[in-house]
């Protein structure tokens, strides 16, 4: 809910500020005393653009800000994920600011960072909703009465269920249409072969030109390999090696006697295990100095490896990636027509099952039309709009993400009339209280925390427009609502009441707005019944108007 609005310099407002309550709240005042300049400004918070010419004459700059209170747990993680990491709401508590200057620039923050006039909308329209007789572009919309219908369903598994068909059948598109782009020529077959044939030929192996590398590498060295295992020889396994002397030792030891023999027993070990070592270096380098492998050929290889590697990629593993890519494209042509054939069956099958899926959603809708337009229809009698009739209007259309329903709210206005789009239907007073039922109904599914309504009482009076002061204080049990008024039947019933006075000097105009207590309010419905002249029958009319707006709302 709004906790309060401060505006500076904007219009005829010099520097006001409002503290809003909780329930119903009116807000009344003389003609051109700055009641929808108010709106207006809090329109600014909402995210609406600038309104330049607005700035108080004299002035350079013109400031609004709005403090909001968030009482619903799922609107502040909404607006948290909206708002990312850049405001914390932790305290329930968001300021919103709007500053305008003379040179064209305006800046809008959220507790005290700058944010876009996007996320401003998103976030605000959690938190205000303004309904006037201009300002209904959502229920207007036949773009949006779809998802209106839809809120009232959409926890259905049925609605789940096609959403999740719809999706399935936008892959399997996706994947068909991937398929038949993998098409292709018979040359661009036979080049493909002759690349996999070209690969399989020299048959790389991961590591290999390493190894080969390393190989060449000891062959150009063989002679000097050569006089290194002379050298290994004479040192480890010759008459003066050492294998000879660690054996020598070993004998030598024994005979000190047995005080001495576990000396004896680990050069012992140590014997054997430089001998099995020795020998082992010896028949490796014996065996590579004996190696039939030929130098040319192993460059050869190496010659045609880099080849490959050169024209696939940076290493072997490149080479056979390319190869099992090429072998895939090849399956996948030689095999074009089975997956022809299986994509477009898949397809076919599910789009029977979509189908199946949009009827039975579309059933579900036409089910709750019927509660909605019976609700809808009762409101307007209530209002006593008794014979203008509600209709959702259903027509087909191709499967879209939603179904194949087209959905638009139409309206009889009398008995016997066409049916006609809400926003064609009437117009005036009775558009005004076909909002309001709209509002009543279309209010369950989870709107704003504040409801604002900018005369929508135009165009009544008597009897309908206590119906209607009725109808929006029943709102205000749930939720914040705030009024701006002409009508006295509509103020009797709020629980707050603020009056805006124009005060006019010899060099300006400015607007004050004062919260009334119940004495001042009487007074304020007593002006709205007798104009300027207020005698003692219009203070006791007044008292009644609000007395009986009391006991109906206890009773209701």
């Amino acid at each position: 809910m709004i906790n309060s609005l401060v505006i500076k310099n904007f219009a005829i407002i010099e520097d006001l500020e409002v503290n809003f309550l909780p329930g119903y709240s009116v807000i009344t005042g003389e003609t051109g005393a700055g009641k929808s300049i108010i709106i207006d400004a809090l329109s600014l918070l909402l995210g609406e653009r600038s309104s330049f010419n607005q700035i108080r004459n004299g002035t350079n700059r013109a400031f609004i800000e709005g403090s909001f209170y968030i009482d619903n747990d799922d609107t502040l993680l909404a607006i948290n994920t909206i708002m990312e990491d850049l405001v914390s709401l932790d305290d329930h508590l968001l300021v919103v600011t709007r500053t305008l200057d003379n040179s064209g620039r305006s800046i809008l923050k959220m507790n005290g960072r700058s944010v876009t006039l996007a996320i401003s909308k998103s976030v605000m329209s959690y938190l205000i909703d303004i309904h006037s007789q201009h300002e209904n572009m959502l229920l207007l919309d036949e773009h949006r009465h779809l998802a209106l219908l839809d809120e009232f369903i959409k926890d259905n598994p049925v609605y789940h269920e096609y959403r999740e068909s719809y999706k399935r059948y936008l892959d399997l598109l996706a994947e068909q249409k991937s398929i038949l782009q993998a098409t292709i020529s018979d040359d661009e077959i036979d080049f493909l072969k002759s690349q996999i044939d070209e690969i399989e030929k020299v048959n790389p192996l991961e590591n290999e030109e390493e190894e080969l590398e390393a190989k060449v590498s000891l062959l150009r060295n063989l002679e000097k390999i050569a006089g290194i295992r002379n050298g290994l020889y004479d040192l480890l396994s010759g008459d003066r090696g050492a294998v000879t002397n660690l054996y020598l030792a070993t004998k030598e030891i024994n005979n000190l006697g047995d005080d001495f023999a576990p000396f004896a027993e680990r050069i012992n070990e140590y014997y054997y295990g430089v001998r099995d070592q020795a020998d082992s270096i010896i028949d490796k380098l014996d065996a590579l100095l004996e190696s039939n492998d030929n130098i040319e050929e192993i460059d050869n290889r190496l010659y045609r490896i880099r080849k490959l590697i050169r024209k696939y990629g940076a290493s072997a593993v490149d080479v056979l990636a390319a190869k099992k890519d090429m072998e895939q494209k090849l399956s996948n042509a030689q095999n074009f027509e089975v997956q022809k054939s299986r994509i477009s069956k898949a397809i076919t099958d599910e789009l029977n099952t979509l189908n199946l899926k949009a009827n039975a959603l579309s059933e579900k809708r036409k089910n709750k039309a019927i509660d909605l337009c019976r609700e809808i229809n009762l409101e307007l009698k209530d209002l006593a709009l008794d014979n203008a009739e509600f209709k959702v209007a259903f027509s087909l259309k191709e499967l879209s993400p939603n179904g194949h329903d087209d959905v638009a709210f139409v309206l009889a206005a009398n008995k016997g009339s066409a049916f006609l789009p809400i926003k064609n239907a009437i117009s005036g007073g009775e558009a005004s209280r076909l909002m309001l039922a709209l509002k009543i109904i279309f209010r369950r599914l989870g709107s704003a925390e504040t409801l604002i309504f900018d005369e929508v009482d135009t165009g009544i009076s008597g009897r309908i427009a206590s119906m209607v002061g009725k109808k929006i204080a029943n709102l205000a049990k749930d939720t914040q609502v705030i009024a701006i008024t002409h009508l006295a039947q509509v103020a009797s019933f709020a629980d707050h009441h603020y009056y805006v006075s124009k005060l006019i000097s010899k060099t300006s105009t400015h607007a004050e707005v004062s919260l009334l207590d119940e004495e001042d309010t009487v007074e304020a419905i007593a002006k709205m019944l007798g104009g300027d002249v207020i005698t003692a029958t219009v203070i006791s009319a007044a008292r009644e108007l609000r007395s009986e707006a009391k006991k109906l709302r206890q009773d209701n």
